[in-house]
């Protein structure tokens, strides 16, 4: 009972950021900045604590060099911060964006991963423009743990904008896949087998921005008790006027 109740409490905490009372804040990142420089920082810290990358894939700035990634020349950066961190990166995430000399090749995922054929088949029947890969997702050791959905709202937000973006690939790690489905449930499609990487495994994902929220409400429908509450409170949150930042 005590951890449903500490559950519970924790996703309370999205109502607050709802209603303004939490100063946290979402930038798009200016290439090169010195928060640019922090956030690559950060998901080089962590990237390499965890196994995926080595000395050898990190150059003079304390970043992953182009050479071990070289999609960071193509992507959006999006970090949060709170008063209390002055500006500092608290979570870091990317949009991997389309490049025309890459076709589809410009989102890892899709050489990575065994996509099933009706999955591919739906991807590479949209505009690559529409598609995004998000990717680099981390947060410092002191952030809370719900800073990562605070950086998915800001991302779908920026997504929906325009209507930017209709279908978001993604490779989350088995264990974060697991409280994502407890989240959002079908709002997240597998596409295909668990990829194996260094230091665990990855379930590549795909998801549909279009309708999304009706998706979500529909999953509450089906929800029961406490994963009901959770799923109503993060829509809840998902759906209010919060908005992201450009640095200047």
């Amino acid at each position: 009972m005590k951890k449903i109740i500490k559950q519970v409490k924790r996703y309370s905490e999205l109502l607050d950021l709802s209603h303004n009372k939490h100063s946290y804040k979402c930038v798009i990142l200016r290439e090169g900045s010195k928060q640019h420089v922090l956030a690559k920082q950060l998901h080089t810290s962590v990237y390499k604590h965890l196994g995926f990358i080595d000395e050898t894939d990190i150059n003079e700035q304390g970043i992953i060099s182009l050479r071990a990634d070289p999609h960071q020349v193509h992507s959006i950066y999006f970090a949060v911060s709170d008063s209390i961190s002055y500006g500092k990166p608290l979570a870091v995430a990317r949009q991997i964006n389309y490049k025309e000399e890459l076709g589809y090749q410009s989102f890892p995922l899709m050489s990575r991963a065994s996509i099933a054929h009706n999955h591919m088949s739906k991807i590479i029947s949209y505009d690559p423009n529409e598609i995004v890969e998000i990717s680099a997702l981390v947060k410092a050791p002191e952030a809370s743990p719900l800073s990562p959905l605070v950086l998915y709202k800001f991302m779908l937000d920026y997504s929906l904008k325009d209507r930017k973006h209709k279908v978001w690939l993604m490779a989350l790690d088995t264990k974060v896949y697991k409280g994502m489905k407890y989240n959002f449930g079908g709002v997240l499609t597998e596409i295909g087998p668990e990829i194996s990487l260094t230091g665990g495994g990855a379930i590549p994902l795909m998801m549909h921005t279009d309708g999304v929220f009706n998706v979500m409400e529909q999953e509450i429908k089906k929800s029961r008790l406490i994963q009901k509450q959770v799923r109503q409170m993060i829509l809840s949150f998902y759906k209010s006027d919060l908005s992201f930042e450009f640095e200047q």
